[in-house]
């Protein structure tokens, strides 16, 4: 009788389901580093999920999930319906350092640390008013007005002006002194100056430096300005 060889094999299959694929996706804002405050909206997106939440140091909130931000049409070939956004008044995590984690279908897939800034530690500030001009803003010759926003809890732009480049309006006289006072180590300016109905004024020192800046406001900043002394 003839000896049987037995021969054993073993056959590794790699088998990949589509089911089982970590989903992709990004947590686009707030920003990694960024500083936040007020009303904000985490917004990102997400592809192969069907449940997005927003982990804020263990307090998890479900996003809106799926919107049409179209990012990944051309990255992933697919509809672009995955984009997600919760709302959220971040000043009720307190002043300092949080960190959010993007969770799809309760796994972690991104995450970014940001910095809250509150208002004394108010969850919502009520009652107040207030303007700010942010100057050179985006260039040079350009200034934009911010405005207080209560329901936002934040700062939105209200109006831009841009200095088309050619519009500088000529003083009738102007006098700039700088006086250093080497006693007490400071320094003394003093500006005097007439124009007629100007809106904005920029004083650049020799090096190309913005030394002051100026804007009027309301009224003020309709009817124009003339004459100015300090």
């Amino acid at each position: 009788m003839k000896g049987i060889r037995m021969v054993s094999a073993v056959v590794l299959l790699n088998f990949t389901f589509p089911a089982l694929l970590s989903a992709q996706g990004i947590l686009e804002n707030p920003a990694d580093g960024s500083s936040i405050g007020g009303l904000t909206t985490f917004s990102g997106w997400v592809c192969t999920t069907t449940r997005v939440e927003i982990d804020v140091d263990g307090s998890i909130l479900q996003a809106g999930y799926p919107t049409s931000p179209n990012d990944t049409i051309e990255a992933y070939g697919d509809d672009g319906n995955n984009g997600f956004s919760l709302l959220a008044n971040t000043n009720l995590y307190g002043a300092g350092e949080h960190t959010a984690r993007l969770l799809a279908d309760g796994v972690e897939i991104d995450r970014a640390t940001f910095t809250v800034v509150t208002f004394e530690d108010q969850e919502f500030v009520t009652g107040v008013s207030g303007q700010a001009m942010a100057f050179g803003f985006p260039e040079v010759g350009s200034n934009v007005n911010l405005v207080w926003q209560e329901n936002l809890q934040n700062f939105v732009i209200q109006s831009f002006s841009a200095d088309p480049g050619d519009g500088d309006i000529p003083f009738s006289s102007a006098e700039f002194f700088i006086e250093f006072n080497s006693t007490d180590e400071d320094v003394g300016i003093q500006v005097s100056l007439d124009a007629e109905r100007w809106e904005n004024l920029t004083i650049i020192g020799p090096n190309g430096s913005r030394i002051s800046e100026i804007a009027g406001r309301g009224s003020v900043r309709t009817r124009g300005l003339t004459e100015l002394f300090f």
